[in-house]
């Protein structure tokens, strides 16, 4: 295995970093194969080889390589289009975001695609949204439907690139050409002969200044690559065992006139044109907030996109075959040739394993001495630049299409420190039956969403979690009484002089001997930072044993921990006209403040003199966008700027919950999203 190295890179080094790790697998193939007479086609133009409208002649069957010829026919693939170079054209495909959102209303049950990190929550042709700071890697929580983001890539990346002709209107290129820029795969659907005036062909693109603008004005479906057309040299298999034919098309196989041997003539990459368009137009508007935050002239100047395509091979188990008759590094090389001839900007790195992708301990050696040391080489500027700051300007995204279990589990495990955020195709074989793109198979998930469990409503819990939460509601409203008359200047002056902020926390054990529970109060404190504070968890835990000396840890059941302030509120912000509707990833809808929540301050939640850190990193208490801790926070005194809620167990009280957790799994810890105590998050201690 060999490890790809960059080569040093010249000029100013990028203030921003987003890398895509795509598992290349052998569903990312498809390719097109002449039958019967459809030879004599070849000379007249690629678009006749391919699907018309529903019901005209087909010429072309769609078909995969076997596993055991994989490597083989993608090797011959790649050399057809070495040598043809610039002559292969590409194939487009009708991708509809409108047409996908039709989808999903009419199919509730189905898991569909509902957000997606860094974009604007507004439609197209409204007014952008207002700065925030908690967009990724430091823009996280405007959305926008990965639909549209890869409606808005395909249209940017078009004009960026240069493909097509600007003179060509909508209208005439979807008519038949031989032009490389034109040739087009049409869509099945009805609907795009019906209304062939509302496709934006990337034939059209190159002269639009603005992305947005034209989509707002143009609506319906656009058009992505899809992949190369090569018939002008193709590649002639002795039979057709070689290929699985997709069903349907092998009746032409059948058939004694239309035995001819396969001309192979096209290949099509769905899954990561579908994906790499999504994950640019996520990265598109990452850049156009950042301009109008910075003012920056061009920004994209600043911003290095890489997409990792990571490959390998597994032991076959006819020994008589080669051993890499099955490798996707050739379709690898494929993927990068596509990438780079449509999307010029990315840079692609290709990282091939070997052997073994089906053996995890292989996989994860992998990783370690090559994936993540070719990450280390596009990391490793911004850290000379710009020190701990670095991870706001690495943005890591991973693929999650098809593969090795153990290859993808390895993966996950080696990039978690980069707190990757995710793009799920779940359907994978759209394009294969109905020859479009539906945007509700792919999803979009953040880290946060994989890694945080939403808040339950109080109503929604077991009866014993909302006893401790009653309790816990008692002890809050104590302590507001206690605050209003002016009763906690002690408590403000020396217990807790060092921040001023109070955490809560309730105890419930049930002993085995008495029918109802036993609840103990806690708090922390902070008296002398020399000698350490007092956490509020170990603070009740203390207490509950001094209390009861025969208390078991078998019979601790839930512990709940609230933050408050000693500090008056701050006054209120006025309320904003500008609402919008979200979906979300859970099948929900929130209404979004855009004015206010950009206004809200945000605070830079760290480790605290209580040595604690807060699941919420740098999302405001009443945001509905929640956020887990983050590793790197580590601030004196910076987690308890406003108020924090949810706010997790600090790493010494951790131990201890864990200790207790050993003998007795089912003790949770019970936090809140806000103050007001309406939702809860009941976690496992683990």
């Amino acid at each position: 295995m060999s490890r790809h190295v960059r080569s040093g890179d010249s000029g100013a080094e990028p203030k921003r970093v987003e890398i895509l790790v795509y598992n290349v697998s052998h569903v990312d193939i498809i390719l097109g194969a002449l039958r019967g007479d459809a030879a004599a086609l070849a000379g007249s133009g690629a678009s006749d080889l391919f699907y018309a409208a529903e019901g005209v002649g087909k010429t072309q069957i769609l078909a995969r390589p076997r596993f055991n010829r994989f490597y083989p026919l993608t090797s011959e693939i790649e050399s057809a289009l070495q040598e043809l170079g610039d002559a292969a054209r590409i194939i487009d495909c009708e991708y509809d975001p409108d047409e996908a959102n039709e989808a999903e209303d009419a199919d509730e049950g189905e898991e569909e695609l509902k957000t997606c990190r860094k974009s604007s929550v507004e439609s197209l042709s409204q007014q952008p949204t207002s700065p925030s700071e908690s967009r990724h890697p430091h823009h996280r929580g405007n959305l926008m439907s990965p639909a549209k983001a890869a409606a808005t890539a395909a249209v940017g990346v078009a004009a960026a690139s240069g493909v097509g002709d600007p003179s060509s209107s909508s209208s005439s290129s979807s008519s038949s050409s031989t032009n490389a820029s034109e040739t087009a795969l049409p869509s099945t659907s009805p609907r795009a002969s019906a209304n062939e005036s509302a496709v934006i062909r990337a034939t059209s693109l190159a002269s639009c200044a603005s992305t947005r603008s034209l989509l707002s004005l143009h609506g319906g479906p656009v058009i992505l690559p899809v992949g190369f057309d090569f018939h002008e040299r193709p590649i002639v298999e002795d039979s057709w065992d070689a290929l699985s034919v997709r069903k349907g098309d092998d009746n032409g196989i059948s058939d004694a006139t239309n035995k001819q041997t396969p001309r192979l003539c096209s290949v099509m990459l769905p899954l990561v044109s579908q994906l790499l368009f999504t994950w640019l137009g996520i990265v598109e508007d990452t850049v156009s907030l950042d301009m109008e935050e910075t003012n920056a002239a061009d920004p994209e100047e600043d911003l290095q996109k890489v997409v990792f395509l990571v490959s390998g091979s597994g032991t076959p188990r006819n020994r008589a075959l080669p051993v890499n008759s099955n490798s996707t590094k050739a379709a690898a090389r494929i993927i990068k040739a596509f990438i780079e001839r449509t999307c010029p900007s990315v840079e692609v790195v290709c990282l091939d394993s070997g052997l073994d992708i089906f053996h995890y301990d292989q996989n994860v050696r992998f990783c370690n001495d090559i994936v993540l040391p070719a990450i280390d080489t596009f990391r490793h500027p911004l850290v000379v630049h710009y020190g701990n700051e670095w991870q706001k300007r690495l943005g890591m995204t991973v693929a999650l299409t098809d593969g090795s279990p153990a290859r993808l589990a390895a993966l996950n495990a080696a990039l978690r420190q980069y707190r990757p955020s995710y793009l799920h195709m779940w359907q994978l074989k759209s394009f294969w039956y109905e020859l479009r793109f539906l945007g509700k198979d792919l999803i979009f998930q953040s880290f946060e969403t994989m890694e945080t469990k939403p808040p339950v409503p109080i109503s929604d819990l077991e009866p014993e979690c909302r006893q401790v939460v009653d309790e816990m509601r008692k002890y809050k409203h104590e302590f507001v009484q206690a605050k209003a008359a002016g009763s906690l200047q002690e408590l403000s002056a020396f217990w807790l002089r060092k921040t001023r902020k109070v955490v809560l926390s309730v105890l419930m054990v049930h002993m085995d001997n008495e029918e109802e529970p036993r609840f103990y109060r806690g708090m922390n404190l902070e008296v002398s930072m020399p000698t350490g504070s007092l956490c509020s968890e170990r603070n009740v835990i203390g207490t509950a044993l001094a209390s009861n000396q025969t208390l078991g840890r078998r019979e601790f059941r839930y512990i709940a921990v609230l933050s408050m302030t000693l500090d008056p509120p701050a006054p209120a912000l006025p309320p904003s006209p500008s609402r919008h509707t979200v979906s979300r990833a859970d099948n929900s809808t929130l209404a979004m403040d855009v004015s206010s929540r950009a206004n809200t301050p945000q605070p830079n939640l760290g480790r605290s003199t209580s040595s604690r850190r807060s699941i919420t990193d740098t999302t405001p208490e009443n945001s509905p966008l929640l956020r887990p801790m983050s590793a790197t926070n580590t601030g004196t005194n910076s987690r308890f700027q406003g108020e924090l809620n949810p706010i997790q167990p600090c790493g010494a009280c951790m131990e201890w919950l864990k200790k207790i957790a050993e003998v007795n799994p089912t003790f949770k810890v019970v936090t809140f999203p806000n103050s007001d105590c309406h939702e809860a998050f009941v976690q496992e201690i683990g």
